[in-house]
């Protein structure tokens, strides 16, 4: 639905509780990722690029911002006044003939662009070589964030981004991000995946340390309670608490940040 502004969405609590990769940049709150795998119904409603304007009627100025207010909402939606992909750009390219190039010549095996042939496919459906940055004052490049409606993983592997450009077929649609904007989401998902994985890890040890405490050091002894060691209630907690967060990490699947 159109906005003042932007786009309203409407998404389930229980599918942005936690499954959102919301992140800071530019003096603004953008969608890099969310899991995919758990949450399926919202690769039918974001992009990654999209910028969060409100959340819950209420205008952010920072991911915590949105994520705290998606934490507190307490109807069955939560709303999201959404600004789409403001600094990409689709491109609908045909090919003459099957298997014929595109003229998207690749930095690497990465989705940076670095140049587009002259005359070619791409070229002549307007693909330019060069984007402007977001703050406007100089030009970089294009990155790949999309392919037939599909989004690219920003920490793809491989030949994945050449492979879904050369796919059957003489028509593809690609959606384009300038690489500055590209490289501060794929920054502050790097550190969302440190936090995450580093914080699981802490709690890991512990889980082990009490289930070193729990189990008898022999079969025909019991375990006891010594002074400076932690009750076995509390070592019940720990180990529950560890379990859950680590299952957390081991399902985290989100397009371009958790994967």
């Amino acid at each position: 639905m159109l906005h003042p502004g932007g786009v309203r969405l409407q998404l389930r609590r229980k599918d942005c509780t936690g499954s959102l990769a919301l992140v800071d940049a530019f003096g603004a709150v953008w969608i890099a990722g969310w899991k995919q795998r758990e949450h399926p119904m919202l690769y039918n409603a974001l992009h990654i690029g999209d910028q969060v304007l409100s959340t819950a009627g209420i205008m952010v100025q920072s991911a915590a911002d949105a994520q705290k207010l998606i934490r507190g909402a307490t109807s069955l939606y939560v709303e999201f006044i959404i600004r789409r992909v403001p600094f990409g750009r689709v491109f609908a390219i045909r090919r003459d003939t099957e298997g014929q190039s595109l003229g998207i010549i690749q930095e690497g095996n990465t989705a940076e662009i670095r140049d587009i042939v002259s005359g070619s496919p791409a070229a002549r459906h307007g693909l330019s070589p060069r984007a402007q940055t977001c703050d406007g004052l100089s030009l970089t490049n294009w990155v790949l964030t999309e392919i037939n409606g599909r989004p690219l993983n920003l920490f793809f592997k491989d030949a994945e981004v050449r492979d879904r450009l050369n796919a059957v077929g003489r028509e593809i649609s690609i959606l384009v991000q300038p690489f500055d904007l590209v490289r501060h989401l794929k920054k502050q998902l790097k550190a969302i995946r440190g936090t995450l994985r580093g914080g699981n890890r802490g709690l890991l040890v512990l889980w082990y340390r009490a289930w070193d405490l729990k189990r008898p050091i022999h079969s025909h002894v019991q375990p006891t309670h010594q002074p400076g060691f932690p009750s076995e209630d509390l070592i019940d907690i720990v180990t529950t608490v560890a379990l859950v967060r680590y299952s957390l990490i081991l399902h985290l699947e989100v397009f371009g940040s958790f994967t």
